[in-house]
């Protein structure tokens, strides 16, 4: 089949797979080599037998071929017959039978035209059904599609506070916060933070006896800046994000039970 205008192809894709959540922060490089090493391989695919294991959304748009001598599968053609209920690609592929909770994903993909610094590759996981799933985008150009964030809300009610999720989302993409509460920061980074503001402190040639009182105050700030629920609303700097699931609590109080940010290249 001739490709036209412009064609992915997949190479190479692994998974590293555990089945518990982790308490991992993605900031942290440490963390992130731990995991890639404990993690057991639970699937790995070269397409070279084939693409037995792989459903498409529109099998008429992917091929598996051979390309310079490497058996890939990759998409044919600009079109396609799959229609969305919601916003979303169209050329969708999905590992038949495969449920993890936490993984470690590596994936090698080739476009064969130049999008001009556009969205290349979508990655999609835990997908449900056609309006039910999350992906992001992988770019060439720097900066774009290089940080993915996910947050687990209880309290959302249908049709009122839908939208909050992703504003939250957005808001952890963009602010970086190490974990819900202060509480919850890690011990070790905030005794490294500390160390450090009481060195800047004696440095600055502040008094002895003024050192604990004035690092008290920087290391709260600190606590924070870096803990979801006190950080400063991004889209409204009045307002901190627990005042923002208050005002958005409908028939139940919204709450985070969970989120995770990761950026490309990270710990790597």
């Amino acid at each position: 089949m001739k490709l036209t205008k412009k064609s992915l192809f997949l190479f190479l894709f692994t998974l590293f797979s555990s089945f518990t959540l982790p308490k991992m922060i993605a900031e942290n490089p440490k963390n992130q080599a731990d995991a890639n090493s404990s993690l057991p391989l639970v699937f790995s695919e070269d397409f070279e037998k084939g693409r037995e294991r792989w459903e498409a959304t529109d099998e008429k748009s992917w091929t598996h071929r051979e390309v310079s001598g490497n058996k890939v599968f990759g998409i044919n053609r600009r079109q396609s017959n799959y229609k969305t209920k919601v916003r979303s690609p169209y050329h969708i592929a999905l590992i038949k039978d495969l449920k993890l909770s936490d993984f470690v994903m590596t994936f090698r993909v080739k476009s064969t035209k130049d999008t001009g610094g556009h969205r290349d590759c979508c990655v999609f996981f835990n997908h449900q059904n056609e309006t039910n799933f999350y992906y992001v985008h992988s770019a060439s150009e720097k900066n774009i599609g290089k940080i993915i964030s996910i947050v687990s809300l209880d309290g959302i009610t249908k049709g009122k506070n839908e939208e909050l999720g992703n504003k939250l989302a957005m808001h952890i993409a963009a602010s970086r916060p190490l974990a819900i509460n202060s509480d919850d920061i890690d011990k070790d980074i905030v005794n490294k933070e500390l160390e450090i503001i009481k060195a800047e402190i004696i440095n600055s040639g502040k008094p002895s006896d003024m050192v604990e009182k004035i690092a008290k105050g920087k290391i709260t700030k600190f606590l924070n800046d870096n803990s979801l629920l006190n950080q400063i609303w991004i889209m409204d700097p009045k307002k901190k994000v627990s005042e923002i699931l208050k005002e958005n609590s409908s028939t139940k109080q919204i709450k985070i039970l969970n989120f995770v940010r990761y950026k490309v290249g990270e710990g790597i």
